[in-house]
């Protein structure tokens, strides 16, 4: 397969991370999670960590999708292929961050956002950035299809193309 032209993956990284951060948004105001527009300065920081770790998880997806599933075989394989995995991607950080967070604070963590708790708005934050973690290995098509499977020698470790037997030396 021939190499994709850098426009190519340029071009579809800034599109792909503007789409997924529109969606980001449309869900987020459709969730209505951050509902804390005017009040302390404290409570909209909180609520700010917490939008900025969900903005992390959202492009360290989109750089996934780009960079495994562009593949320059054509325009519209590619496209298709990103927003499918895009989608995906998104998907799981929106569903398994609320479940997560959900699980462990239960709906405490809207209360504590409100009263400007800084440290449950990072635990919040890296929770989505952790899930987006895990997300963009889940959304990585190319990386689970074309991946070849080592396989090490019975009694030994393959180093340089030959077999080294445990107790001897090189």
């Amino acid at each position: 397969m021939h190499p994709v032209p850098t426009r190519t993956v340029v071009a579809f990284g800034v599109v792909t991370a503007l789409v997924m951060l529109s969606l980001l948004r449309l869900a987020r105001g459709l969730l209505a999670r951050s509902t804390v527009e005017t009040g302390e300065a404290r409570a909209r920081g909180a609520h700010r960590i917490v939008l900025a770790g969900d903005v992390l998880a959202v492009l360290l997806v989109a750089a996934a999708v780009v960079r495994n599933n562009v593949l320059g075989q054509s325009l519209t394989h590619d496209a298709l292929s990103a927003v499918i995995m895009g989608a995906t991607g998104l998907l799981l950080v929106q569903g398994a961050g609320e479940l997560g967070i959900r699980a462990r604070v239960g709906s405490h963590l809207r209360t504590e956002l409100d009263r400007g708790n800084l440290a449950a708005a990072l635990a919040a934050a890296a929770h989505y950035v952790s899930v987006g973690l895990l997300a963009s290995h889940a959304a990585s098509r190319r990386r689970a299809r074309h991946r070849k499977a080592r396989r090490r020698p019975v009694g030994g470790v393959a180093r340089a193309g030959r077999e080294v037997r445990p107790g001897t030396r090189q």
